[in-house]
């Protein structure tokens, strides 16, 4: 009797939390990001995985009707697996995303692709100043396909994001905004073990003002690849897992202003490194505990004539330690930690030369959540931070239990 009346008390909370605050996503975001965990988002970035999901539904829940994304997934033949997914942030520029963000939620809010995240990382002080009047393209379209055998499958991933905006008063200046965006996302598991990715990505955007007015234009072109190694079931317990990925990012932002005004054209290109490794332990099905270190690098350019903004950052050591423990055979518990110790510097134009500035700091952030499995239904939280110090306001100060929920059915 007590145990059912505890199992209706979790479901009603989960039920509860449907009026989430926006956050991250449920499960990876419950465990930092760890990328050594397999889960359901490992197909957005090594789409070869969406075999592992062949008939399921998903659905992430935000604090809103606006928030969240979801999709299907369903055999298209013998061997043939097809997902359909909308309102995903990460159309393009997948894989970076997925070895930064700590879940998908952190960077679901829209479903657009902000040209200020990874695909564009270009924030440097003075640089693309026009930057946030370009339109973020809208995911339009999301299809995962996945082909070949079991022991080596194959996935694609192929996006589409566009977005317009225009004015036109009569007798006035005609305002007109848009965007496109698409992106490719490959990959296969070789030797049942090792999981390999590429993407590549393009978008263009524009902001013109006719008649006479100025115009600013920008078309980044993105490649990226992963590779990973997590634990095998057929294999002992504790295992090394390793990780690693690339990016390159470049493209030039135009700015024409109105006749007689100089056109000016700022390159941009943009480099980002990560390699990590460390243990991965799996006693039983749903209780692993993994933890990697990790080197990271990146660098940033923009220069304009004899102008140039160069910025680097060195994370060494980084460090993701995630846990996911069975509590009962319907119930999980999830925590995990993210730590990164980073080395920055930076040149800008300044009076008489280059002004530099460097800086050495820590980001650390902790992360907790649950997870309901009833025969092919999970449902998984990840708790507001605030809730565990705090308590709810029965108990204490958070209004919401949960930042995100996600709810998968395997059909």
């Amino acid at each position: 009797m007590q145990s059912r009346f505890l199992r209706i008390l979790i479901l009603s909370a989960f039920m509860v939390s449907l009026l989430a605050s926006a956050g991250f996503a449920a499960r990876r975001s419950s465990l930092a990001g760890n990328l050594l965990i397999k889960d359901r988002d490992d197909v957005f970035f090594m789409p070869q995985n969406i075999h592992d999901y062949t008939r399921m539904v998903t659905f992430d829940f935000g604090s809103s009707m606006g928030i969240g994304n979801g999709g299907l997934v369903f055999n298209a033949g013998e061997s043939a697996v097809l997902g359909v997914f909308a309102h995903k942030t990460d159309f393009i520029g997948a894989i970076p995303t997925a070895f930064t963000a700590s879940g998908d939620g952190s960077i679901m809010m829209t479903g657009s692709n902000d040209f200020g995240g990874n695909f564009l990382p270009f924030n440097l002080p003075g640089v693309l100043s026009t930057a946030n009047d370009y339109m973020p393209p809208m995911n339009w379209v999301d299809v995962i396909v996945g082909f070949g055998s079991e022991e080596m499958p194959w996935g694609i991933r192929a996006s589409l994001g566009s977005a317009a905006n225009k004015t036109e008063p009569n007798g006035g200046t005609t305002n007109d905004s848009n965007s496109i965006a698409f992106n490719v996302v490959g990959g296969t598991t070789i030797n049942e073990d090792v999981e390999v990715s590429a993407e590549f990505s393009y978008a263009s955007a524009t902001v013109e003002a006719t008649p006479g007015g100025s115009k600013d234009e920008v078309s980044p072109i993105h490649f990226a690849a992963s590779i990973r190694k997590t634990a095998s079931e057929e294999q002992e317990a504790l295992q090394l897992g390793y990780l690693g990925s690339f990016y390159f990012v470049t493209g030039t932002d135009k700015t024409t202003p109105p006749s007689p005004g100089t056109v000016t054209e700022t390159d941009l290109s943009a480099f980002g490194l990560t390699l990590g490794a460390g243990p991965v332990y799996t006693p039983h099905e749903r209780t692993t505990v993994a933890m990697y270190g990790t080197f990271e690098y990146a660098n940033v350019s923009a220069k304009s004539g004899s102008s140039e903004n160069k910025y680097n950052r060195i994370t060494i050591p980084g460090l993701n330690i995630a846990t996911e423990v069975e509590l009962s055979s319907w119930a999980q518990a999830r925590a995990g930690l993210k730590s990164k110790y980073m080395l920055d510097s930076q040149e800008m134009p300044g009076t008489g030369g280059q002004d530099k500035m460097s800086e050495r700091g820590l980001v650390y952030n902790w992360y907790t959540g649950l997870g309901i499995t009833i025969d092919n239904f999970m449902l998984d939280g990840y708790f507001d931070p605030s809730v565990i110090t705090s308590g709810t306001d029965l108990l204490g100060s958070s209004s919401d239990l949960f930042g995100m929920v996600t709810a998968t059915f395997m059909f």
